[in-house]
C-alpha cells in the first residue's frame, strides 16, 4: 500500500517541491489558497514521493443515533469507492474534561497519526465549538450542521418543520402542539422556531410545547400530558417521540388520525410500519455522507470552504387527517 498523506510529512513534500513546510500544510488543509504554480509543484512532489493514499476520519460523539450515523457513513464509503482513500470511523466518548476537549483530543491524535481530514458528525453546540477551535493541519467538514464559517453539509431542519406544520394547518387544524428535541442541538431549535413561526404566520397560537429528548420514552410522557388538552394535532421533532406519543393516546382509547393527527421527523426505517404509518419528514442522511466526502476531498485539494443545505421531504402517510368539521385549506 502506498504511504498515507499527513501533516507530519509536510516537510518532506515541501523539500521536494521547493516550498516551505507551512505552504504545504496550508495546501493540505484547504484553509489558504495557493497559486496554481505552487499547487502543481506540491502535487507533483506528492506523486513523486508516492503519497497516493489519504486516510480520512469520520468522528461522531458517543450517543449519536446509530441509524443516522450508519447512513452517513455508508454514504461516505459509497462516495469513496473506487478511490485510494481509506475511511475510519471513531466514536468519541467524552472524558472528564467535557465534550469539546474530547473531540479535540481525538482529532489531534489522529492528525498526528497521518489522517488527512475529518468529517465530524454532530450538531451538539460544544462539538461545533471544538471544531472551530481545532488548529490542526488538516481540513474538517461538519456533517449535519449549517455553520457558515466552516465547511459543512446540513439538512434544512427549519424548512422541513415548516413543511410539517403547514401540512397540519392545511388539513384544518388550528389547535396544534409540539414535542421538542434537546435544546442544546441546533437542528432541534430550528424545528421549534419553524413550528412557532408557521403558526404565527397563520394567526394560530400553539396549544402547548413539551420538551423531549428524541426517545420514544419522552414521547410517551409528552403524549400523557397532551392527551388531556384540546390539541387536535401534534408535531413531534422525531419519529421515535411520535411513536411514544401515539402509544400514550392509545392508552386512553384515542388513535391517529381520527382523534389526533401526528407528524414525526426523520422517516426512520420503521416509520412506514407504525400503526398507523407515520406522516414524517424524510432526511437523506446517505446524501449528507456523500456530499461531506466530496467537500472534504475538495478542501484537501485546496478548494474554498462551502456550506451545503439539503432540503428534506414531507412524506404524507395515514397518521394525519382533516380536522373534525374542516375542509383542507390552502396554506403558504
Amino acid at each position: 500500500m502506498t504511504p498515507v498523506i499527513g501533516a507530519p510529512r509536510a516537510g518532506e513534500i515541501g523539500e521536494v517541491a521547493g516550498v516551505s513546510t507551512r505552504t504545504v500544510s496550508r495546501f493540505l488543509s484547504g484553509r489558504v489558497q495557493v497559486s496554481d504554480t505552487t499547487k502543481r509543484r506540491i502535487e507533483t512532489a506528492m506523486r513523486e514521493l508516492g503519497y497516493g493514499t489519504t486516510r480520512f476520519g469520520v468522528i461522531s460523539l458517543h450517543g449519536a443515533s446509530r441509524g443516522i450515523l450508519e447512513k452517513i457513513f455508508r454514504g461516505i464509503v459509497e462516495a469513496a469507492r473506487d478511490t485510494e482513500h481509506e475511511i475510519t470511523l471513531t466514536d468519541v466518548v467524552p472524558n472528564g474534561d467535557g465534550v469539546a476537549s474530547s473531540i479535540l483530543a481525538a482529532m489531534a491524535k489522529q492528525a498526528r497519526e497521518g489522517v488527512g481530514g475529518f468529517v465530524v458528525v454532530s450538531t451538539h453546540e460544544d462539538v461545533v465549538r471544538a471544531v472551530q477551535e481545532f488548529d490542526g493541519e488538516v481540513p474538517v467538514v461538519l456533517a449535519l450542521d449549517d455553520d457558515n464559517e466552516f465547511a459543512s453539509v446540513g439538512i434544512d431542519s427549519y424548512n422541513g418543520a415548516v413543511q410539517a406544520t403547514r401540512h397540519l394547518l392545511a388539513l384544518g387544524h388550528t389547535r396544534l402542539a409540539f414535542v421538542a428535541g434537546p435544546r442544546t442541538l441546533g437542528h432541534a431549535q430550528a424545528r421549534e422556531r419553524a413550528f412557532l413561526r408557521s403558526l404565527e404566520e397563520a394567526g394560530v397560537a400553539p396549544v402547548a410545547i413539551v420538551d423531549g429528548d428524541w426517545s420514544a420514552r419522552s414521547g410517551l410522557g409528552a403524549g400523557r400530558r397532551l392527551r388531556d388538552t384540546d390539541a387536535t394535532a401534534v408535531f413531534c421533532a422525531s419519529d421515535q417521540m411520535a411513536l411514544g406519543l401515539m402509544h400514550a393516546y392509545s392508552e386512553v382509547g384515542k388513535h391517529a388520525p381520527d382523534d389526533i393527527s401526528v407528524v414525526g421527523y426523520d422517516d426512520d426505517d420503521g416509520a412506514a410500519y407504525f400503526a398507523p404509518p407515520l406522516t414524517t419528514v424524510r432526511q437523506d442522511y446517505a446524501e449528507v455522507g456523500r456530499r461531506s466526502y466530496v467537500t472534504l476531498v475538495g478542501l484537501a485539494r485546496g478548494e474554498r470552504r462551502r456550506s451545503l443545505h439539503l432540503v428534506p421531504e414531507l412524506v404524507v402517510r395515514s397518521s394525519t387527517g382533516e380536522a373534525s368539521g374542516s375542509s383542507p385549506a390552502r396554506v403558504g
